[in-house]
């Protein structure tokens, strides 16, 4: 179908739109401009190239684009992190087939997950998850050469480490990273902190770096799982059955535990696919309620989950029609 980056105002009609396509996109301002970014190309491969946008008139026009990896690759568009559009510096992703990784004395071949870091177009480092092999052992898809972490979401933490949302491993990832604004060097280290994750026999649950989940807390193949500067998790828990569930919780490293656990659902909408959350103002959120949804589920709409309350929702004229990320823009 066709594709539309598009913008609503307060009155729900759209105010700008851009008929391009800009998969899961996400937004930055920088010295008081808004600017609108995402990756073209297919999703599940890498296909894509990174465009990024501001506001012009009823649409959008493009600051930079064709942007790649620092090696001239095409990138995934599931996610890319613009940390800064002057100069420009990134965080991209790769799904790179035929990769090698030994799982306990025996060979397994990936579709593995690359992600670089670069600044000014160049490299400022390169993590690649065949080079931990108690990644397959988390995944719940262990075909030859299967996407086994399919990542969906990437962000920087208050301490600038770099989290990656493992979708096929119900797993958040946190990774050591250092960055420095005045030299722009940068390096990127081990696991930390491998946030729920499947369990069972099947499965590496029980490691050092595990933060574990109960069984109410654990999410299923989530989407847009990010954390705030103030180290608050938020996220879409898809759900293999029942209603999907907006979920915000905080990490206990100490303890190895999730606290200040909380879930919302509203009515029983679901998505199976895509979604999003974002916090308006405290206990609002804006919900994409993603793909495949459930008859009655809006596209997107505005809650306030405590009190059970709908403020706003918006459906498209046909099912088949998604918003894969929403957002909301405040106009200061």
């Amino acid at each position: 179908g066709t594709e539309y980056l598009l913008e609503l105002g307060t009155n729900g009609l759209v105010s700008r739109y851009l008929k391009k396509k800009v998969n899961c996109p996400r937004l930055i301002k920088e010295n008081g401009v808004q600017y609108y970014y995402g990756v073209d190309g297919n999703l599940n491969s890498s296909s894509g190239e990174l465009n990024i946008y501001k506001a012009k008139d009823e649409t959008f026009e493009l600051v930079k684009g064709n942007i790649r990896d620092s090696e001239g690759n095409k990138i995934e568009p599931h996610d890319c992190l613009v940390l800064s559009v002057n100069p420009l510096h990134i965080i991209s992703q790769r799904y790179v087939g035929n990769q090698k990784t030994i799982v306990d004395g025996e060979e397994k071949t990936v579709t593995s997950l690359h992600v670089e870091e670069q600044y000014d177009g160049k490299r400022v480092w390169l993590w690649k998850s065949e080079d931990y092999p108690e990644l397959w052992k988390d995944s719940h898809y262990k075909g030859n050469n299967e996407d086994y972490l399919h990542n969906n979401t990437i962000c920087i933490d208050k301490d600038n480490n770099l989290v990656l949302n493992n979708k096929q491993a119900n797993q958040i990832l946190v990774i050591s990273r250092t960055w420095s604004d005045d030299t722009h060097i940068g390096t990127i280290g081990d696991i930390l902190w491998k946030i729920g994750g499947n369990r069972g026999s099947n499965y590496n649950y029980d490691v050092e770096t595990r933060i574990k989940t109960t069984t109410e807390q654990q999410w299923y193949e989530c989407h847009d799982a990010i954390v705030n500067n103030e180290g608050l998790y938020t996220l879409f828990d898809n759900k293999s059955s029942g209603s999907s569930r907006i979920v915000e919780f905080n990490i206990d490293t100490e303890n190895k535990a999730v606290k200040n656990f909380n879930s919302f659902t509203y009515q029983s909408y679901r998505g199976r696919y895509m979604g999003s959350v974002d916090i308006l103002a405290d206990g609002i959120f804006l919900v994409s309620w993603g793909s495949l949804r459930s008859a009655g589920t809006p596209n997107i709409g505005i809650y306030d989950f405590k009190n059970q309350k709908k403020i706003f929702e918006l459906k498209f004229e046909s099912d088949s029609y998604s918003a894969y990320r929403v957002y909301g823009i405040k106009n200061v």
